[in-house]
């Protein structure tokens, strides 16, 4: 096959928006952003470790497609890796069909409360 007739099926994760930081177990949203040369279905992912936190089926247009996910991350705190994956079966360039980002998941402290003729 030309190189020109791969390239134009080649689909691409150019990016993963999320918040900086989130709360532990809250929703939150996360976008995905895919560009693809031509249309065509894909099934898109979204991970953190082995963990799935969503999978959709998409029809993409050519150029720029926005997916939507909203997810929540288990009781965890400090840097976590989202991973975004959308494997294409005519796309043979698997190398950008991949993207990571760490955020930061904090979990919810609640505060001590004094005990009445207490100091502390």
């Amino acid at each position: 096959m030309p190189l020109e007739a791969r390239l134009n099926r080649d689909v691409s994760i150019e990016s993963i928006e999320t918040p900086p930081e989130v709360a532990a177990q809250e929703p939150f949203s996360v976008e995905v952003a895919v560009y693809s040369r031509t249309r065509t279905s894909a099934h898109v992912e979204l991970r953190h470790g082995e963990a799935t936190l969503g999978s959709r089926e998409v029809l993409l247009v050519a150029g720029l497609n926005r997916i939507p996910f909203d997810t929540s991350i288990k009781d965890e705190s400090g840097s976590v890796v989202l991973e975004a994956e959308i494997p294409s079966p005519d796309d043979r360039f698997g190398g950008n069909n991949r993207f990571r980002k760490s955020i930061t998941a904090r979990t919810e402290v609640t505060p001590r409360r004094k005990l009445k003729g207490s100091s502390r």
